[in-house]
């Protein structure tokens, strides 16, 4: 497969066209392994990395984000899907999305800027560890539309570009 879509922790819900990849063997599921340990995948052969609802459950995000840069091919994309623990609103002020909170699987929380890191000339960021960059394409901040959960949930949907 020249041009790979890749799916990372789709559980049983991989995105149609992609290659799923989970820690847990599901229906949908290509790849098993454990996204901390690394990802099996050849350098530079993916077009897309999908991540929805994955980097939350995450403890080495640094070591995940520097594999999905050498997995993906020059211009390749990175599609993000987070939970926010809030943001500010010109409207209403302090927006608070203690959705993130509530799963107590969840090892890191978001705001909508967190990826700005990754962006070139950011002061300092060769210091932790960040060993490619990106660009960001697009940032789109949702609730859920219905009533699912009695708390507020916030979540983003973030696109990065390989530099």
């Amino acid at each position: 497969m020249s041009e790979m879509h890749l799916d990372i922790g789709c559980g049983n819900k991989c995105k149609e066209g992609y290659v799923g990849l989970d820690k847990v063997q599901l229906p949908g599921v290509s790849i098993v392994a454990d996204i901390e340990q690394g990802l099996p995948i050849k350098s530079a052969s993916c077009k897309v990395v999908r991540a929805h609802h994955v980097f939350e459950h995450v403890s080495n995000l640094i070591g995940l984000m520097n594999e999905i840069h050498r997995v993906l091919m020059p211009g390749g994309r990175l599609e993000i899907g987070i939970p926010l623990v809030g943001m500010m609103t010109t409207d209403k002020g302090f927006v608070f999305g203690n959705g993130a909170y509530t799963d107590p699987s969840h090892c890191r929380f978001f705001v909508i800027d967190s990826f700005n890191y990754w962006q070139p000339g950011v002061v300092g960021n060769t210091d932790v560890g960040i060993r490619g960059n990106f660009k960001i394409i697009s940032r789109e901040v949702y609730q859920y539309p219905d009533d699912r959960f009695s708390y507020p949930s916030l979540n983003a949907d973030i696109v990065l570009e390989k530099i």
